[in-house]
């Protein structure tokens, strides 16, 4: 496909377990024409030797061998995040499941796409996104769940709820494959999509662009390290705040350059309560 009105996202996959998954999700992604693949955690056990895969992913990969070949591994979400500015995550789960601090909305793949269609449609540069899944045994967990601005979930029955991953995965591509070939019906068309969205945008200052999730993450980092100074975390929990505050960022896109005042702002006040100044680097990770 050319000239994609939704850009191939990143699949991000979380701690795999089952040997073959891995292939079997390569495979699909390919089926779609989506080739970068992200992992997450240690390499299962069952891969075979110095090969970064078992024989069963390879098997089942099919022409997807060049998705395996290029995937990356990563130590933690947060660090296979870097670069992007949105993450759906895919949860079996149902709403209400995780605490409100964590909660994020469960959204049919359609609806998914119509909120990323109209956020793309607003920006004021690409955006880069990620499909992010969980392992194979109970999926993302609370925090996991939280770096992802919306969760995705494939109703099914009642009587057999669980789906397989890469099922799933294709499932989710196959609407975005679909949207990309303008045979969703009930999404308006890009250019309307444009003008509804129109409003929301806004320019971008010479030399700025939008903050990505990791820098966002970095200014959690640096505010969480300043509250830490106060009182402020004797009674809420500091993983569930910062879950809190990381939801407030997800909600738009944030110019570098706002994200960076921000900064400044909560710098002054920390140098100001020790009485001290220190270095400026944000962007540096801190935890």
């Amino acid at each position: 496909m050319s000239a994609l009105r939704i850009s191939a996202p990143i699949v991000i996959f979380v701690r795999p377990q089952a040997a073959g998954n891995i292939g079997a999700l390569s495979r699909v992604m390919s089926n779609f024409g989506v080739s970068e693949l992200r992992l997450v955690g240690p390499r299962p056990a069952d891969s075979d030797n110095d090969d970064e895969f078992s024989k069963m992913d390879w098997a089942l990969s099919c022409k997807g061998s060049r998705v395996l070949e290029t995937a990356t591994r990563h130590a933690t979400l947060q660090d296979a995040l870097e670069g992007l500015h949105i993450a759906l995550g895919t949860s079996g789960k149902k709403d209400g499941f995780f605490e409100l601090g964590y909660a994020r909305p469960f959204v049919s793949p359609t609806k998914a796409l119509a909120d990323l269609d109209t956020e793309i449609a607003s920006s004021p540069e690409p955006l880069r996104w990620a499909l992010v899944l969980g392992p194979e045994d109970d999926g993302l967990n609370a925090e996991e769940a939280s770096l992802c601005k919306q969760l995705v979930h494939i109703a099914t029955v009642d009587q057999n709820p669980s789906i397989n991953l890469a099922m799933a995965a294709g499932l989710f591509l196959y609407h975005w494959h679909l949207l990309n070939l303008g045979e969703i019906s009930n999404m308006a068309p890009s250019t309307e999509k444009a003008m509804v969205a129109g409003a929301q945008s806004f320019p971008l200052e010479p030399g700025d662009r939008l903050a990505t999730l990791d820098e966002k993450e970095a200014f959690l980092d640096y505010v969480v390290e300043a509250l830490k100074l106060t009182q402020f975390f004797k009674t809420p929990d500091v993983v569930a705040s910062r879950a809190r505050l990381r939801r407030w960022l997800q909600s738009s896109q944030s110019p570098l350059m706002d994200l960076r005042t921000l900064f400044e702002a909560v710098y002054q006040l920390k140098c100001w309560g020790q009485g001290r100044f220190e270095g400026r680097d944000f962007l540096k990770k801190r935890s």
